[in-house]
């Protein structure tokens, strides 16, 4: 009996790991309560309930979970619960300086997708080292811009490639891709973008549709010459059949105001046809860009620079080409303007009315919706301007143009919500997870 009494404590304490280890391991990570749900499919939002295992949504239903589901419960009561939000159109020329990416995290955009508008660095693989190397809030990936190939190897000429010069910019796209590039972007209303015909670009276009890539695009019109820009890049897509997304979609100046009604028909029409087209669009009525979008190409050919009193440009014999209303009506929806002189104020316009150009510091990439800083960066001037490389890798100035119409806004927000408005499914896959750079090529939950 002693020996027996003696036994107990240790047979008790060898016993107490066994009753620790036989308690259930909770299923999930977090569980969101109590959450309006708004699942990205189009549908209602709902009450509900979501729980994360691994970074990952494991679970979504309209009843609470059980007790000890998860070690941490969030009531999210009056929140919003949604998928990460993808940026199609965002310049992320700051990014190795501010490679935590707050101003997009605290948005809700967990995948990024740089080099919009013909933009963009190159060497790509460079830049996605580096990126890497860092680390960064979000996943980020990016296209191949077509400005950048054009410019490093043809300058800013206002002419066709030869074949040599249109085989390197195809090496240079093909080279992108099997770095990671998602696919190919342009910006025709840019320097040099707008020099290049349409077997150039379905050319380039080529490269990215054989590695499986999209093709986004700032069109080469927006304002009077919205359709045929539209036209070309469904064009695009239907002979190279590559997807296709209208960048920042929209109708410039009062003269083209309603236009998204043709606009939308015509998308409908490719879609219909067999041509996977999307479109993404502002939040708000108003773009921001380069001030020398308002110049007629011809001025800038050649990296010649923005002065007073340009003259003596082909048939002008002696007027002030730059300054043409047909040519400002044409790019930028808009007749009265006269875009001579670049100062500290709009040429030719009332700089006390909304569509005033805002003129800004040097243009280094960046504009657009993601172009300024967010409150509480540090580090970074502000960058603003367009996405594709200026004239001479130089700067020219920012300005802010009150074009869109709202109607239109809320005219393409409205309708297709599950089709026209989706993500690329190039794009679709990537995990909303601990952020990174994606390469297109890097499998499924790359």
């Amino acid at each position: 009996m002693p020996r027996l009494t003696a036994l107990l404590p240790l047979l008790t304490a060898l016993a107490l790991p066994t009753t620790a280890a036989a308690q259930p391991v909770p299923p999930y990570d977090v569980v969101l309560a109590n959450a309006t749900i708004v699942d990205g499919t189009g549908a209602p939002r709902r009450a509900g309930h979501v729980a994360i295992k691994s970074g990952r949504i494991a679970a979504v239903r309209a009843t609470p979970f059980t007790a000890g589901s998860a070690p941490r419960t969030i009531d999210v009561r009056g929140q919003v619960v949604a998928p990460g939000f993808i940026d199609l159109h965002a310049h992320l020329e700051p990014l190795l300086q501010l490679p935590d990416a707050t101003s997009a995290a605290r948005q809700g955009v967990t995948l990024a997708l740089g080099g919009p508008d013909g933009g963009g660095p190159y060497p790509l693989a460079a830049t996605m080292d580096s990126a890497a190397a860092l680390g960064v809030g979000i996943n980020v990936g990016y296209q191949v811009g077509h400005n950048t190939v054009r410019q490093q190897v043809m300058g800013t000429a206002n002419r066709a490639p030869t074949a040599e010069e249109l085989a390197r910019m195809r090496a240079m796209v093909a080279q992108g891709m099997r770095d990671g590039a998602f696919g190919l972007s342009t910006g025709l209303i840019y320097i040099p973008g707008t020099y290049s015909k349409l077997d150039e670009v379905l050319a380039l276009a080529g490269e990215a549709a054989r590695a499986g890539g999209i093709y986004t695009s700032h069109l080469r019109g927006e304002g009077l010459g919205l359709l045929d820009g539209v036209a070309e890049a469904l064009e695009i897509g239907r002979r190279v059949r590559i997807p296709v997304v209208l960048t920042h979609h929209k109708a410039v100046g009062p003269q083209m105001w309603g236009q998204s009604v043709t606009t939308l028909r015509m998308v409908d029409s490719a879609r219909a046809a067999g041509t996977d087209v999307m479109l993404d669009q502002y939040p708000y009525t108003a773009a921001s860009t380069a001030f020398d979008v308002l110049l007629p190409p011809w001025a800038l050919a050649g990296g010649a620079r923005l002065v007073a009193g340009t003259t003596g440009g082909p048939g002008a014999a002696g007027a002030d080409r730059a300054g043409d209303p047909r040519a400002v009506a044409e790019r930028r929806g808009r007749r009265r303007c006269a875009a001579g002189a670049v100062r500290q104020r709009a040429v030719g316009l009332d700089a006390q009315r909304e569509d005033a150009p805002r003129l800004g510091g040097p243009a280094r990439g960046g504009g657009g919706a993601g172009g300024g800083r967010a409150a509480g960066d540090r580090g970074v001037p502000e960058r603003r301007g367009r996405g594709g490389p200026p004239p001479d890798g130089r700067g020219g100035r920012a300005a802010h143009h009150g074009a869109p119409d709202d109607d239109d806004r809320q005219r393409r927000a409205s309708v297709g919500a599950g089709e026209r408005r989706a993500a690329p499914a190039q794009l679709r896959h990537v995990s909303a997870g601990a952020g990174g750079v994606r390469a297109r090529a890097a499998g499924p939950h790359a």
